[in-house]
């Protein structure tokens, strides 16, 4: 079968260095986590894929959670970059708003939005206080390639599978702070790393293609 994640973007190709050295995404991640642009460190990035028609469903669940790279303060957050449009179409990423936030409900309450749509499993609905316009507390965004959503690691979200036609990649870079101690680390190209090493990285790799006598690596992020 078809890869659910493909991981180590960096190590694969290094013109995602490129990608990842874009200014506007380590401002952003400063503003986001509350820090200077300088003390924003990298932590991983992956493709994470929901094939036309076979894409699998994602059941509702916090990154702060994970076993792969979390932090014990929990600041870290993730760029979701789609490379095809996104939305409850193509099985896009559904969030459960406001689920970040300190009073909110844990998974281990048991009180879950409702389950992302035609997946099997049912869960009960938050109740109607804390229920949005439409009368579901989760929502699916809409996004366009070039765009991107970000989600806090406390962020409830899961999505329903793919039936579509339509293929849906993300590329997926989760950032935090160089001060946090950490829960879970995972050891990819550029851990811990700051802006510098993807500029520098970046640099040597479109030099290298110039000297094989290659065109230089096309791309990069859009703001």
């Amino acid at each position: 079968g078809e890869p659910y994640i493909i991981g180590d973007l960096v190590s694969l190709d290094s013109r995602f260095a490129k990608i990842f050295s874009a200014e506007a995404l380590w401002v952003g991640a400063g503003e986001l986590l509350g820090c200077a642009s300088a003390e924003v460190v990298f932590h991983f990035s992956n493709v994470t894929r929901k094939p036309s028609f076979k894409g699998s469903a994602v059941s509702w669940h916090r990154d702060a959670d994970n076993t792969y790279f979390a932090s014990l303060d929990s600041r870290t957050f993730r760029f979701l970059l789609p490379l095809q449009p996104m939305s409850t179409i193509n099985g896009g990423t559904e969030i459960a708003m406001g689920s970040h936030l300190p009073d909110a409900p844990s998974i281990a309450s048991g009180i879950l939005p409702p389950a992302p749509r035609s997946e099997a499993q049912e869960l009960p609905r938050y109740g109607a206080a804390q229920t949005v316009e439409g009368g579901s507390f989760a929502c699916c965004p809409s996004v366009a390639p070039g765009s991107g959503l970000v989600l806090h690691s406390g962020v409830l979200h899961g999505g329903a599978p793919n039936r579509s036609p339509d293929e849906r990649d993300v590329i997926v870079i989760q950032f935090g702070v160089a001060a946090s101690a950490l829960r879970h680390q995972a050891n990819e190209m550029f851990s811990l790393s700051g802006r510098e090493a993807f500029l520098s990285f970046g640099g040597n790799a479109q030099a290298n293609f110039y000297s094989d006598g290659l065109p230089p690596p096309s791309g990069g992020a859009k703001d």
